[in-house]
């Protein structure tokens, strides 16, 4: 990474491999990191200080010995919340893909690992669900929780690991992530 990056973050985030270099270089990533103010949820700031609190979870809650899952959260870690600039700056009212279905496409540029493009897309459903069960939606967040893990299948322990990367940072709440965990017993 070169400059503004290190800059907004006051640490770096090496590439470990030639995909994460290319996906550092790519120049929407670069605008995705660099948007973001402090807000509800995300008290770090710019997104590329959030991408760096998660990449430190990964290291916590890669599952150990897994060099692929590992491997997999960091890419996800770095592509997941690249496009909320973009949402962000749609006009009220306007619609569109959300940001993860977004960020997918950017991956879709340096990966072909479906497991990784599947969970860039969905990384924010379970959060979505535990939104509607909060607002007394208990049956829709059930339903579309069940259709998340259905979706998911063999990507729900990956999934899961995400969600406690992205999750288990300060400023956010448990309650969404502990739900989740509880839902998929």
């Amino acid at each position: 990474m070169s400059g503004p990056l290190e800059t907004q973050l006051g640490r770096t985030i090496p590439a470990e491999t030639e995909v994460e270099a290319a996906i550092m270089a790519d120049p929407d990533w670069i605008h995705g990191m660099l948007w973001g103010e402090p807000r509800p949820g995300h008290p770090e700031g710019p997104v590329v200080n959030h991408v760096r609190d998660v990449l430190d979870n990964v290291e916590r809650y890669a599952p150990p010995g897994d060099a692929l899952a590992r491997e997999r959260l960091r890419l996800v870690a770095l592509l997941h919340d690249a496009c909320k600039v973009v949402t962000a700056q749609r006009r009220d009212g306007a619609h569109g893909p959300n940001h993860g279905q977004l960020a997918r496409r950017l991956a879709e540029r340096h990966v072909t690992d479906e497991t990784v493009l599947e969970i860039v897309e969905l990384h924010d459903v379970a959060y979505y669900c535990w939104r509607a069960l909060d607002r007394g939606d208990r049956e829709a967040a059930h339903e579309r929780a069940r259709e998340l893990v259905e979706r998911l299948g063999e990507r729900l322990d990956l999934y899961l690991a995400f969600y406690r990367c992205d999750s288990r940072i300060a400023g956010k709440r448990s309650d969404p992530l502990e739900w989740f965990e509880q839902f998929c017993g």
